[in-house]
Order: structure tokens, then C-alpha cells, then sequence
């Protein structure tokens, strides 16, 4: 069994922080990188096919709020935005390979 002393000594070491911050750090870049790639024109695929359609959602999702006023088609269009997004984003992801 290990002494007391050892024990507190093995919890009161220092622990670099540095690594594991650039490590996460580098996997947030990584990811990033991977959807803007999935966005741009691709040689293997060409370009996305969602950016158009998206787009169009987006917009006529906030002129069917318009009706109502500014900030309501503001609302409109990131509802849709969110909804839609989300799936453009994973084809992004997919294409970002």
C-alpha cells in the first residue's frame, strides 16, 4: 500500500496544461478546416450542391416573415437557417474529407 506521503505528493504534481489546450485547440482548427474545405469547390465532386438551395431557404424564409416586421424576418431566416444549416454542414463535413 502507498504511504500517505506518496499520495500527496502524486496529487500535488504539477501537470502541464500547455498540451492538452493546444491539443483541443488543434482538433477545433481541424474540424473548421474540414467544413470550409466541404463548402469550397472540390476537383473530386465540384461544387456543393446545397450552398444554392440553402441560401434560397434562408431568404425566402425570412421574406414569409417580413409580413410582420424587420425583426420577425430576421427570426424567420435564422430558423431556417439553424434548421437547414445544420444538414449543409454535415454534407460539408462529408465532402471536407
Amino acid at each position: 500500500m502507498a504511504s500517505k506521503q506518496a499520495l500527496v505528493d502524486s496529487w500535488n504534481r504539477e501537470v502541464p496544461a500547455v498540451p492538452l489546450r493546444a491539443r483541443a485547440e488543434g482538433q477545433v482548427t481541424r474540424a473548421i478546416r474540414r467544413l470550409v474545405r466541404g463548402m469550397r469547390y472540390s476537383e473530386k465532386y465540384g461544387s456543393h450542391p446545397g450552398t444554392v438551395p440553402l441560401l434560397m431557404f434562408v431568404v425566402l424564409g425570412g421574406l414569409a416573415s417580413l409580413s410582420r416586421g424587420w425583426l420577425y424576418g430576421l427570426c424567420g431566416a435564422g430558423a431556417v437557417l439553424i434548421t437547414f444549416g445544420i444538414v449543409y454542414l454535415y454534407g460539408c463535413w462529408e465532402r471536407g474529407v
